[in-house]
């Protein structure tokens, strides 16, 4: 479950991306994009460390939601 502050971070940051590319909406790619960046952050083991932990089934775990899946 995605709290509803991250969800509205999420949301204005792939608002921002979809128009720097130049898009009049935003799409799942531009959720996809920005979702690793919104998210990692977030992660327990992100605190500890200098690297931000985000792995091949972290992105098929956001694309499945993206899809409905």
């Amino acid at each position: 479950m995605v709290s509803r502050s991250i969800s509205n971070i999420i949301a204005l940051a792939a608002r921002a991306y979809a128009a720097l590319k130049g898009a009049k909406q935003v799409t799942n790619e531009h959720v996809a994009a920005i979702a690793q960046l919104a998210l990692q952050h977030r992660r327990p083991e992100a605190l500890q460390s200098n690297q931000m932990p985000w792995s091949e089934e972290d992105s098929q775990r956001v694309n499945k939601i993206l899809n409905g899946e």
